[in-house]
């Protein structure tokens, strides 16, 4: 298989226009690849993509001077993928406004209402009070609170932007987590937990504590994350000196009930909030925790901290506990170190948490400690966590790459430790030096290394190495085209197969 590569180079504008083609970087064949490099005045700040069309949504902010320092004022800007044509354009407010996507549905966020947007024109299909944060695809609905009424949340039929519900859900601390989960039935974290059925409203509130007041005033803000792949969601933080959190656990959630671990207990209810079990009473030593699933049983790791300002901060105590189906404690053992729990790893019936100097395992099958490691780390900058993702080293001759296996640990001064499963050191790497994947097709892969972009294939050969970087935040594909943003511009490159 043989890939010709041809890439465009694109900052949008109205201001000024400019076309050079350049050079940067190679074909594995050695072919010279060149960019077509269209330059225009603005900054491109974001990117995002209509899935279900060619289009491109592209938000613009000017810069101030040569340091360029970023005004409020720019531009959204709607293109072709295809053809870079422009569509539409209006002006945005960075202090104020700013846009919802998903597919199909385009939002645009002022400081009192929210504006429905046609993709295509840039139309005004409709306008409404609730400022709209969140957007059900599958349910045409979107949520949010009205802006008259601060407690007040409402659910809009997109297609008509008409009011379908209201409901009062209090949210003093900020929404920490929102998803969705059996068919149309939303979950929410704020003050407590609440369900709500997004074509009706409907639903239950569940007073389980998801932040804590003591005596300095400090609150605690739970974030729920999702622990089961078929969820997805993001967190809404609040912020501020007297915030302390998370203390409570993930949501864990099957088909007819769930499990949360509050600072206190860990809990079963069913999909109508029905206490089904309480376990564990933990005498207020849960914090921050995890749960997830261990063939029938129930892991709950509790880390014995929490967050305040964003910095760690000790916070009840460090255990891991196991229970079966119906709620009974089967161990509940410490784990004992000075330090901090900064990452779990689960390895078959093996559970290994990194501290800034230790590796420790405990069983999962009893909880027993069964071995730790102690490091000299002063020249790393401790332990800082555990490298999941894929890593490629490169060859001497820099066309082949090796995976790099076993155990991979992210140092405070930006290493890659590796280690056998045994904890045996094997090599150290700096991470600039390393290909991190980012971007995956079937047949090849696109890595990011020392500010260049890497395509491989799953062979692990090289196919094409760019002299660009890398924004995982917004690189992506629309139709046959791919994109990327650097340094306020949006590459557009093309991959085409010649067997």
């Amino acid at each position: 298989m043989r890939l010709i590569i041809a890439i465009y180079f694109v900052s949008i504008s109205t201001i000024l226009f400019s076309q050079v083609d350049v050079e940067i970087g190679k074909h594995h064949s050695g072919e010279v690849i060149i960019a077509q490099k269209i330059q225009f005045g603005s900054h491109v700040v974001d990117l995002d993509y209509d899935s279900t069309s060619d289009n491109l949504i592209i938000q613009l902010r000017e810069v101030r001077g040569k340091k360029e320092v970023f005004k409020n004022t720019g531009e959204l800007v709607v293109i072709e993928a295809s053809t870079l044509r422009r569509k539409w354009s209006r002006p945005i407010n960075y202090l104020n406004e700013s846009i919802v996507i998903s597919p199909e549905h385009l939002l645009f966020r002022q400081a009192d209402k929210s504006q429905y947007l046609d993709f295509n024109t840039g139309q005004i299909l409709w306008e409404s009070e609730t400022l709209i944060h969140s957007i059900n695809s599958e349910y045409n609905v979107g949520i949010g609170y009205n802006n008259r009424k601060s407690n007040l949340l409402e659910g809009v039929y997109l297609p008509f932007g008409n009011t379908i519900w209201s409901r009062t859900v209090e949210r003093k601390t900020g929404w920490k987590e929102y998803f969705t989960a059996w068919d149309s039935t939303m979950i929410i974290s704020a003050d407590a937990l609440h369900t709500i059925n997004l074509m009706t409203g409907t639903g239950w509130d569940l007073d389980i504590q998801t932040f804590k007041k003591d005596y300095k005033k400090m609150v605690g803000m739970g974030a729920l994350a999702v622990a089961t792949g078929i969820l997805t969601g993001f967190a809404v933080l609040p912020s501020g000196p007297d915030y302390v959190g998370p203390i409570h656990s993930n949501l864990l959630v099957n088909d007819s009930s769930f499990y949360i671990a509050s600072q206190n207990s860990l809990n079963k209810f069913n999909s109508q909030s029905d206490t089904l079990w309480t376990a564990g009473k933990f005498s207020k030593q849960g914090s921050r925790s995890y749960i997830f699933r261990q063939e029938d049983d129930i892991i709950l790791v509790n880390y014995g901290h929490a967050n305040k300002l964003y910095k760690k901060i000790p916070f009840g105590e460090a255990f891991i506990a196991r229970f079966d189906s119906n709620g009974r404690c089967e161990y509940k053992i410490p784990i004992i170190s000075e330090n901090l729990i900064n990452d779990l790893v689960i390895d078959n019936q093996n559970i290994t948490f990194l501290t800034s100097t230790e590796l420790i395992t405990h069983s999962l099958v009893n909880g027993q400690l069964k071995k730790i490691k102690t490091s000299r780390t002063e020249g790393y900058k401790g332990f800082s966590q555990f490298w999941h993702g894929k890593l490629l080293n490169l060859t001497n001759d820099s066309t082949k790459a090796e995976l790099v296996n076993e155990l991979k640990i992210l140092t405070g001064n930006r290493h890659i430790l590796q280690f056998e499963q045994d904890f045996n050191f094997i090599e150290q790497f700096e991470v600039q030096g390393l290909l991190k994947e980012y971007y995956t097709e079937p047949d090849f892969s696109f890595y990011k290394s020392n500010s260049q972009i890497y395509v491989m294939d799953n062979n692990l050969n090289q196919i094409a190495k760019m002299g660009l970087d890398m924004n995982y935040k917004t690189f992506g594909k629309c139709g046959e085209y791919y994109f990327n943003t650097i340094d306020g511009y949006i590459y557009r490159f093309k991959l085409e197969k010649d067997y």
